[in-house]
């Protein structure tokens, strides 16, 4: 995974623990489409004053061109629009660019939504380019979660909490590749954690996976997962 800063307009992001919403801010304002979902009603709330932020303080500042150094070279970077609007439905929130006729407009939108991911559509799962799972999920979960992560599509990376080794374990085949497990600092661990970085398989990949799998003995097939 790279910087946020980078340009991501063809990147779908679905981000499942989205809490106060910043990595999903920073995706939309390099060009994503970002669904989040946060199941906390406290943290949700905080996601949406953060998108109400945004919309209101690039039109005002904007408008009228009282901009810090700081802003101003942040606004330039994520080439802001004038301005952003954020509409409302039951238990969910959207923040689209409404800048006027002539200017840069985004088409790209991010939505922040109360609930629980499991209930996310087959088609937006499928539609996902990028999956940040950054919330610890119990081993009851993990058959759900299994399932869930099964609908991606070739190509979709995906940034997880815990280890999708551990959570596939025994489901007779993971349809991931590994591309790394770098240490993040985040709000709640300020000094970093170790997350886990993974690239769907394509169907023929997963298929040559299968085969050798089926070719080795349990304890290779351990081996080459530590591998």
């Amino acid at each position: 995974f790279e910087s946020p800063a980078r340009q991501r307009h063809h990147e779908v992001a679905l981000e499942l623990g989205c809490g106060r919403g910043r990595a999903a801010l920073h995706l939309f304002l390099a060009g994503a489409t970002v669904l989040g979902v946060e199941l906390a009603l406290e943290r949700y709330s905080f996601a949406v004053e953060a998108m109400q932020r945004l919309a209101h303080r690039c039109h005002f500042l904007l408008k009228r061109r009282r901009l810090s150094s700081d802003l101003e070279n942040l606004l330039v970077a994520f080439r802001c629009p004038e301005a952003f609007r954020v509409s409302f439905q039951t238990s969910k929130a959207r923040l689209i660019s409404a800048a006027p006729a002539g200017a840069v407009k985004y088409n790209s939108f991010l939505e922040v939504r109360h609930g629980d991911f499991f209930q996310l559509l087959d088609e937006e799962i499928a539609a996902a380019t990028l999956i940040f799972l950054q919330v610890c999920l119990p081993s009851a979960s993990w058959p759900r979660v299994r399932s869930f992560l099964d609908l991606s599509s070739p190509g979709c990376r995906v940034l997880s909490y815990q280890d999708l080794r551990e959570i596939y374990q025994g489901a007779g085949s993971f349809p991931f590749r590994d591309i790394g497990s770098p240490i993040l600092a985040c709000s709640w661990a300020p000094s970093g954690h170790r997350f886990h970085c993974y690239e769907r398989l394509d169907l023929e990949e997963e298929k040559r996976i299968l085969a050798r799998a089926a070719k080795l003995g349990p304890a290779d097939q351990r081996r080459e997962g530590k591998g």
